[in-house]
């Protein structure tokens, strides 16, 4: 397992990398069933009430230290308290049903809206910069836009 990359200009080759190796061991056949690593997720602490667990688990060999571990990669989907959805993979060895990863498929990121309320009691007022919008004219804004991402870094 492992994997090519190759460079290329105009069409042609012109160097090549790779950390494929042929001379790792693998498990060849699955000890547990599907379903045993379907339970294991839905059983999973970080599983929240609710989620679905797809009932169809797939085979893959992923790699662990010098060895490709058989595991049965399962979609899990729902949404957090908050209603944020999530669709994770969860990696399951095919050997003992140990939850040895999670993947989350859907990525959370900061979604800064700021608005003005143009010191009136109308809320929330027109929206002055959303996330990625270059500085505004006005620095107050700006410096509140910097600080939200801040307060957010600080939480990750």
């Amino acid at each position: 397992g492992g994997e090519l990359i190759l460079h290329a200009r105009n069409g042609k080759v012109f160097a090549a990398n790779t950390n494929v190796r042929s001379d790792l061991r693998a498990e060849l056949k699955a000890t547990i069933a599907g379903e045993v690593a379907t339970s294991a997720v839905d059983s999973d602490r970080e599983t929240l009430k609710g989620w679905v667990t797809d009932k169809n688990p797939e085979l893959v060999y992923w790699r662990v230290d010098d060895e490709l571990r058989l595991m049965y990669k399962v979609v899990q989907h729902g949404n957090k308290a908050d209603g944020t959805p999530v669709r994770d993979w969860v990696l399951v060895d095919a050997r003992n049903a140990d939850v040895m990863l999670r993947i989350p498929q859907i990525k959370e990121s900061l979604d800064r809206r700021l608005h003005n309320g143009n010191n009136t009691t109308t809320l929330p007022g027109p929206v002055v910069r959303t996330e990625g919008q270059a500085p505004v004219a006005d620095p107050v804004v700006n410096t509140n836009y910097d600080h939200l991402g801040t307060v957010y870094d600080c939480y990750n």
